[in-house]
């Protein structure tokens, strides 16, 4: 009951607030999702003392609109950018934030 409650409730507010992105998992055909793309700022030390700022691109996706579970190596098209994924955190509500680097090959 409330997990399908929670779910509804993520799909409408990606209906709304979601975008489409096409998404091309390592095994099967492509297709459309929709999701929440943000690129989050963050400092990172890379142990040499020096503060570095970098972006960190991230979508949040429903989980049920994936017929396997999203998983790293996975590419995808955002706004005309190839992106790979590189790591799911799931929110344990049917969502995930897929952590995403850009795809320049």
């Amino acid at each position: 009951m409330w997990s399908g409650s929670v779910d509804r409730l993520l799909g409408s507010a990606l209906s709304v607030f979601g975008e489409g992105v096409t998404y091309y998992p390592l095994e099967g055909a492509s297709f459309t999702v929709r999701g929440v793309f943000n690129t989050v700022f963050q400092q990172v030390d890379p142990d040499t003392g020096a503060i570095v700022g970098s972006n960190q691109p991230n979508l949040g996706v429903r989980l049920t609109d994936f017929d396997k579970a999203p998983a790293s190596g996975d590419k995808m098209e955002i706004r005309g950018k190839s992106y790979v994924v590189v790591d799911t955190q799931e929110d344990g509500e049917g969502g995930a934030r897929l952590i995403l680097h850009r795809d320049c090959a």
